[in-house]
């Protein structure tokens, strides 16, 4: 009967022994879970920073082609006016003719139109998924408006706008503060502005 009972005393210990190990086993895999789930939101954060710099530079070689476009058209027609008005200012009797020819040979080709201005938009639903790529010049372009107006109106309409090197840094802080498990994502636009280290 003695034997019996070590033996179970025995087994008893084993088996606290064994609960014990199993606690901290599950501790390691809570803490592993918690690591995991951190490196998957930077990990999310830093495929946004790649999608944007892609989209972006897709915008930067459109906006080049378009002002190159520009630029031609702008030549072509200042060729012409220059070459119209020299023909009214020598051979035109008229004196008004002539001084419309004058005025076509001095003045300059307008070219007030913007190009190559891109943003980046963070939206009411913040990071990361409520984040656009804005070609600014081109929505100035086709409003026949100043970009300052269009971002003007954006921002009016609660969108956080920013170059995309500011918004590169950002995406750099936020993935630092993730990975120490300071914050989570989704990141709103209210965390974004209360932060002073952010924005």
């Amino acid at each position: 009967m003695r034997y019996y009972h070590q033996l179970a005393s025995s087994l008893c210990l084993k088996a606290k022994e064994q609960t014990a190990v199993i606690r901290s086993l599950g501790d390691i895999f809570a803490w592993e879970a918690v690591r995991l789930s951190r490196y998957d939101q930077a990990m999310r954060l830093h495929v946004l920073k790649a999608r944007v710099l892609h989209k972006a530079g897709n915008i930067w070689k459109a906006e080049e082609i378009a002002s190159y476009a520009s630029t031609k058209v702008g030549l072509g027609f200042s060729a012409g006016k220059l070459t119209l008005g020299a023909l009214m200012a020598a051979v035109s009797d008229n004196r008004i003719v002539r001084s419309l020819g004058k005025q076509m040979i001095q003045s300059d080709v307008p070219s007030d139109k913007p190009f190559g201005t891109v943003v980046v938009a963070i939206g009411h639903e913040g990071l990361p998924d409520d984040v656009e790529v804005v070609p600014l010049s081109r929505l100035a372009r086709e409003s026949d408006r100043s970009e300052s107006d269009v971002g003007a109106e954006m921002q009016a309409g609660g969108s956080i706008l920013m170059t995309h090197d500011d918004f590169c840094q950002l995406l750099g802080k936020l993935e630092k503060k993730v990975l120490d498990g300071i914050l989570t994502l989704p990141v709103s636009l209210e965390q974004l502005r209360s932060d002073s280290e952010l924005l």
